[in-house]
């Protein structure tokens, strides 16, 4: 969504001092959530439908580039903190080893640390 009304400047102010997340973050969270917190899959998705955050005029990029505002309760940030953790955990190798897959738990789990 663009918006002439939002200027580049309060933009990037937005997107780094706000809890704000990229599409691609929520839709996998949506994703790993919905089998055991399904409320909190519910809730992500509904963020996403609302819309993202207004985009200035001249921004470049899709649906992948947009930034959504996250306003979750403390221990629905925690139970998703806590199920990348264990995602992180169960990913490792038998020899104790990190794994392609367990990397990225471990990145999704920074990016959730980071906004708790």
């Amino acid at each position: 969504m663009l918006s002439s009304d939002m200027n580049e400047c309060e933009y990037k102010k937005i997107t780094k001092q706000e809890i704000v997340f990229r599409r691609g973050v929520l839709e996998e969270t949506i994703c790993v959530m919905r089998s055991t917190h399904p409320k909190i899959a519910d809730k992500l998705q509904g963020i996403i439908n609302y819309g993202p955050i207004d985009k200035p005029e001249k921004h470049c990029g899709g649906p992948e580039t947009d930034f959504f505002r996250v306003k979750l309760e403390q221990f629905e940030k925690e139970l998703i903190v806590d199920t990348f953790g264990d995602l992180e955990a169960s990913s490792i190798s038998l020899l104790g080893e990190t794994t392609p897959k367990a990397s990225h738990y471990a990145a999704m789990l920074d990016i959730w640390n980071a906004n708790t």
